[in-house]
């Protein structure tokens, strides 16, 4: 009897410590003197092939990374004090080694900061079948639409949640899945060889498609065009 109320007395304590990390959290982005009263402005986010460069704000900024991050942006991004949700611990930690797509807290006391991060885009990451029921805190990979499909997505302007239905890359998101969601196709969901033409190297040519064509899949992909589709590990 008394292991079982020891682990019920643990499991209550550890909700507790989550709920009340939560609470301090949240009273710190409300009554944080430094954030902006401009809802409009926010986190600006650029890209190139290996490198995302955030220019962060006064206040909190909620970004994520599409980046398998190097040993140097780990370093950088540790440097801020990056805070996100264990689920493990049940609590906020601090740690600079965020996995692809995971999103994260980081405060600034001045306007105009930037932080650089860089590394290697995944391969074949699918952001919206990586997502789990219920809550995710996450960004996607690419800027992503949102349709009327059971999952419902908050962002972060600086100064409050707002509900979108856009996601933008670089951005950090809490996101709901609800049940019986049905996720988007992922991008390039099927790879489609040519098999009525060679290239000069002796390889078939090969083209992709996030979605069946209109129409369904007609008598060339049945005969001389072979369809592979990507599913979710």
């Amino acid at each position: 009897m008394l292991p079982k109320y020891q682990e019920h007395t643990q499991r209550v304590q550890s909700n507790f410590k989550f709920l009340l990390c939560c609470i301090v959290i949240l009273m710190i982005m409300i009554l944080s003197p430094s954030r902006g009263g401009d809802t409009t402005r926010g986190l600006q986010v650029t890209h190139s092939d290996n490198t995302t460069t955030y220019q962060l704000t006064a206040g909190w900024n909620l970004i994520s990374t599409y980046l398998k991050l190097d040993v140097a942006s780990k370093a950088r991004l540790q440097d801020k004090c990056p805070m996100t949700p264990d689920v493990k611990s049940k609590a906020y930690t601090v740690s600079g080694d965020l996995v692809v797509s995971q999103a994260c807290w980081i405060h600034c006391q001045a306007e105009g900061e930037t932080l650089e991060l860089s590394g290697d885009p995944p391969e074949n990451f699918d952001f919206f079948a990586s997502l789990q029921p219920g809550w995710n805190f996450a960004g996607p990979l690419t800027d992503r639409p949102l349709n009327d499909d059971g999952i419902i997505a908050w962002g972060w302007n600086g100064r409050h949640f707002y509900p979108t239905d856009t996601l933008l890359a670089g951005h950090g998101y809490w996101i709901y899945l609800l049940d019986g969601c049905v996720r988007p196709p992922a991008e390039d969901t099927y790879l489609v060889i040519d098999l009525s033409a060679v290239n000069s190297d002796g390889s078939y040519p090969v083209s992709y498609l996030s979605a069946p064509p209109e129409g369904g899949w007609t008598d060339e992909y049945k005969t001389t065009k072979l369809v592979l589709r990507k599913l979710p590990a």
